[in-house]
């Protein structure tokens, strides 16, 4: 015998069915900034009640809804009155005591400055002779667009959490997007310490994770300054531990030029603040424009005397680095630090392809251990491991010098007991490129350098698996240059390429080069499995 449903229950199901549809999402509060001072005098215990009581002036400043904002729970907006486009408000103190109050405390929050809809910044944050100005991220769900930062001379915006009040220790879901960073004295935004490329003025938290962050369409203008770094990421630094950056997109961005875009776990400390088993994963850099930098894009694992950080699933493609002193630096370790080795540090799966390189220095320098830099701190750049990297239709020309250097490591002191030594690059894929150069001396279009001593040794390291295959070679001398060692104090190095199958050389003053020591070096290797170049001329 079948029970039919009460009727009442089938009429509450329908009613459900019913008012399903026409359910509406919570609307987010929303306070309009419609003044340029930064008085705090209304009410800022919420959005609701700032909008009730605006203060004396009658007015809402950007430091009221920002105030108002942290103490809003739920989604909420900051936006601004039509009133004020074209409009520029100061930012920022000489107090540091207003540090904390320029922070974004409360999640689920967008700050726009677009007030007519059309996408375009249209109101200006001026931090001119204002010491402390940086905008900081220290909430998840945050979108911050459509504002001009003028002369921040930090950063503009960063992502960092320096103080136990700073809980729960994640940041994710943070869109930086359609911003314009335009300043004589500073950079734009920064990821983990304070700004993209900068140096933390205190430390992190430890056990910190970012993720889902994306900076895109975002415009970066300033004056050419020495390490003037376009794009730089690295996974961890500063006396911080455990940190780790998963998903992070920086793309479509237009950088010219001086310190602009970073992401690391943590940057660059002085000892003993040292900083351990940081991970960076699933780096997007992809489709950016960057003019007349000293490094376009700079990549690592760790520097000075960090240790077990780990970078992987990296991707770099689309970009056009345009008259860069060099255009990339991509390596698991660099810089040796004053009194601790930099070591066990590990890159793996590293895709550099369709990216256009102009009339750089050196193009691109990819190595597992420490790069040339010069003279550098006397301690150790060991045991590093880059693997799985692909350099694949890339359009390298107009280089004065390289257009793809790849070192095991190099030793890069002139004095002391500096080392680089047991670094290995395993797996290296070179294919489908075009290095052309019409510089004159000696360009070389691909060098391959198992260790190089520049003063003190370059031991044991080790590049492994390596194919070069179907690249174009145009005006080098030589085109491709494998050397094991190089200059005294190289020694026991190790080259090992699997495959040069068909190349095209056409123009060079010389197509390959090959030499197992060179310039003093003793004692290194290589090994060729296939030698068949295919040159056409």
């Amino acid at each position: 015998m079948s029970r039919s449903k009460p009727f009442w229950r089938q009429r509450l199901f329908l009613a459900v069915l019913v008012l399903l549809p026409w359910t509406a999402a919570a609307q987010p509060a929303t306070v309009v900034v419609d003044s340029t001072s930064s008085a705090i005098d209304g009410n800022t215990a919420g959005i609701a009640s700032l909008a009730i009581s605006p203060g004396y002036d009658g007015v809402i400043s950007l430091m009221e809804a920002i105030a108002a904002a942290n103490n809003t729970p739920g989604p909420k907006r900051i936006v601004f009155s039509p009133a004020l486009r074209g409009k520029t408000i100061p930012f920022g103190s000489n107090d540091i005591a207003d540090l904390l109050r320029f922070g974004l405390e409360s999640s689920d929050l967008t700050l726009d400055g677009d007030v007519d809809g059309d996408g375009v910044a249209d109101v200006t944050l001026d931090a001119s002779g204002r010491t402390f100005a940086t905008l900081r991220v220290r909430a998840s769900n945050i979108t911050i667009q459509h504002l001009v930062f003028r002369e921040f001379g930090g950063q503009a915006i960063n992502f960092a959490c320096g103080d136990v009040a700073c809980v729960p220790r994640t940041i994710a879901n943070v869109h930086i997007t359609g911003n314009v960073f335009d300043s004589q004295r500073g950079g734009a935004v920064e990821i983990g310490v304070l700004g993209i490329l900068g140096s933390a003025n205190n430390p992190l938290l430890s056990d910190f994770t970012f993720s889902d962050i994306v900076i895109d369409g975002n415009t970066v203008r300033g004056p050419l300054q020495t390490f003037a770094d376009g794009i730089g990421a690295r996974a961890c630094s500063d006396g911080v531990f455990r940190n780790r950056f998963s998903r992070v997109r920086i793309a479509n961005n237009h950088l010219s030029i001086h310190t602009a875009i970073d992401a690391s776990a943590a940057d660059e400390a002085l000892p003993p603040s040292y900083s351990d088993r940081c991970v960076l994963e699933d780096l997007v850099i992809d489709g950016n424009v960057i003019e007349d930098a000293q490094t376009g894009i700079y990549l690592d694992s760790a520097n000075l005397g960090n240790q077990n950080n780990v970078a992987q699933r990296i991707t770099i493609t689309n970009n056009r680095l345009l008259r860069p002193r060099t255009g990339m630096r991509i390596g698991a370790a660099n810089l040796p630090d004053p009194t601790r080795a930099t070591s066990f540090n590990v890159m793996s799966d590293l895709l550099v392809s369709g990216n256009e390189i102009a009339d750089a220095e050196r193009a691109v320098i990819i190595a597992a251990g420490n790069w040339p830099l010069g003279d550098v701190a006397p301690t150790a750049v060991d045991d590093n491991t880059l693997s799985g990297v692909r350099f694949i239709g890339n359009d390298i020309h107009g280089y004065r010098f390289t257009g793809l250097q790849v070192y095991g490591a190099v030793g890069a002191s002139s004095s002391g007991a500096h080392t680089s030594s047991r670094n290995r690059l395993d797996g290296l894929t070179i294919t489908g490129n075009r290095f052309e150069t019409s510089a004159g001396g000696f360009p070389a279009g691909v060098e391959i350098v198992g260790g190089q001593s520049n003063g003190t040794a370059a031991a044991s390291n080790e590049i492994l698996r390596v194919t070069i295959a179907g690249n174009v070679f145009r005006g080098n001398s030589p085109a491709l240059s494998v050397i094991g060692g190089r200059r005294p104090g190289a020694t026991g190095n190790r080259v090992s390429i699997e495959a040069m199958s068909p190349n095209t050389f056409e123009g060079n003053a010389q197509d390959l080069f090959v030499a197992v020591d060179t310039e003093g070096a003793v004692g290194n290797r290589i090994e060729i499995t296939s030698k068949r170049r295919g040159a056409a001329h």
